[in-house]
């Protein structure tokens, strides 16, 4: 039956009145989905087991410290003192195991005292959480994006330094690098670095590491490839990737002493790629004498109508019959020129959950002048955005078309889409019948939601 427009309007006289008391009231109802999820694939036992390992020097538990924090970050919590507005929400108490919330001050001298070991759990245990997401999916081939993201900081934040800040030259910042699978949006691995370290410093150790893991925790079997920006073109990169039986596309950089202008002129057969784009492409070989090793390289070069305007590359050479861009991959993969510059192109995803983790996971905030309470909110934005992705593959998340590109494989929501639906929702808890309960208004979307988590109840009289 069709309604009119009388029967949505509604008169509204009085005043609206607010009192504040303290009642089983909560923002974030949802939280009990995140925290099922944790129980129910060990990692709180992990976690808890920590505690037993280390020295943890605060006024309270490490398992603690990290399920509060956690459980902020994915609500939307950006500092430390945002902890303040979730004093009294009964919702992240229980999410975090604790009776009452700590003060901000003593959490922030918790983080100060962060060393190695507690970084290195954090890390463990995120990878715990990537390793969970992905054994829903038997997945034949894992592609792993490398790179690096600048988070400009204050002038006195320990660890920082000037260096590589495009928008902000004559400020510090930290440049960490993470590994990113391509597949799903995990961040596999990552590592906090001052801003004035070069992408390519130390790469081939981060990427023996990250494959060795891979190994060990996963017990992976199937083909690990990477791509990478042509600022991890270095002989060390190279030899990690042949060492480590990884197959990679790597972009060239345009050095001159690469000749790379004297290679494009000797080819003369180009492949047509892409008609509608004007791309052709054409394989050889770039021997690099200053290392001692011959590469196997794809030229794709891409026609242009006018001649290129600043800030675009400039063309090599100029033939008779028009202006090219040019761009150059180096490769040890079996794929044709199509299928190549296609899974080179694809790279471009883990900007997308670089992205992701600085909106939505307040990945880039410095909650601290101590540089080892920064890298700890590192890790656990990196942690609450994997679990984010790893909840959402166990709970049915639908597979994407296959594309040459290699790009994510499934439907993966964002941690704003999350909030709004489902996990940011208001609730009273009660015990009926001696029974705890959260109650929640009646939304048959939101309900839909907690019935595919296997937390809905029948529908209240």
């Amino acid at each position: 039956m069709r309604l009119g427009k009388l029967s949505f309007g509604s008169k509204i006289k009085s005043k609206l009145h607010f009192e504040f008391s303290r009642e089983s009231l909560t923002s974030y109802a949802g939280l009990e989905v995140i925290r099922e999820y944790l129980l129910e694939t060990g990692f709180v036992r992990r976690l808890k087991n920590s505690d037993a390992e280390q020295r943890w020097k605060g006024d309270f538990r490490f398992s603690s410290a990290v399920l509060l924090l956690l459980s902020a970050i994915l609500v939307g919590a950006r500092r430390l003192r945002h902890l303040e507005y979730l004093q009294h929400d009964p919702m992240i108490l229980r999410a975090a195991n604790i009776s009452q919330m700590p003060t901000t001050r003593t959490v922030a001298r918790s983080l100060a005292k962060v060393r190695m070991l507690e970084l290195v759990d954090l890390a463990e245990l995120s990878r715990s959480v990537v390793v969970e997401g992905l054994s829903h999916h038997n997945l034949p081939r894992i592609t792993l994006d490398i790179d690096g993201s600048v988070i400009t900081t204050g002038q006195k934040v320990e660890g920082a330094a000037r260096g590589y800040n495009p928008h902000n030259r004559k400020n510090p910042s930290y440049y960490p690098i993470g590994i990113m699978i391509a597949q799903t949006g995990h961040v596999w691995s990552q590592e906090n670095r001052p801003g004035n370290i070069h992408d390519a410093n130390d790469a081939d150790a981060t990427i023996r590491k990250a494959v060795a893991q891979l190994n060990d925790e996963m017990n992976f079997k199937g083909v690990v490839e990477l791509r990478a920006d042509s600022a991890f073109f270095s002989e060390g990169f190279l030899e990690a990737c042949d060492s480590t039986d990884v197959e990679y596309a790597i972009k060239v950089p345009m050095w001159p002493w690469l000749n790379i202008k004297s290679l494009v002129k000797k080819c003369t057969k180009w492949t047509s790629i892409d008609s509608k784009g004007n791309v052709q492409g054409t394989f050889t070989s770039l021997l690099v004498n200053q290392w001692g090793r011959t590469e196997a390289i794809a030229i794709y070069r891409t026609k242009r109508s006018n001649r290129p305007t600043k800030g675009v590359q400039l063309d090599l050479f100029n033939p008779d019959d028009g202006f090219w861009e040019y761009s150059v991959v180096a490769t040890n993969k079996t794929l044709g020129l199509k299928a190549l510059h296609a899974f080179s192109n694809g790279r471009g995803a883990q900007e997308k959950t670089i992205g992701e983790l600085k909106t939505g996971f307040a990945y880039d905030s410095v909650v601290s002048k101590k540089e080892g309470a920064n890298a700890a909110w590192q890790k656990l934005a990196i942690l609450a955005h994997n679990i984010s992705v790893s909840l959402q593959l166990r709970h049915g998340a639908q597979r994407k078309a296959r594309s040459a590109k290699r790009t994510t494989a499934f439907f993966i929501q964002r941690i704003a889409t999350l909030r709004f639906e489902w996990l940011n929702r208001a609730g009273r808890i009660l015990r009926p019948q001696g029974k705890l309960t959260i109650r929640l208004a009646d939304n048959d979307n939101v309900r839909e939601h907690y019935e595919k988590f296997g937390l809905a109840e029948e529908r209240a009289a």
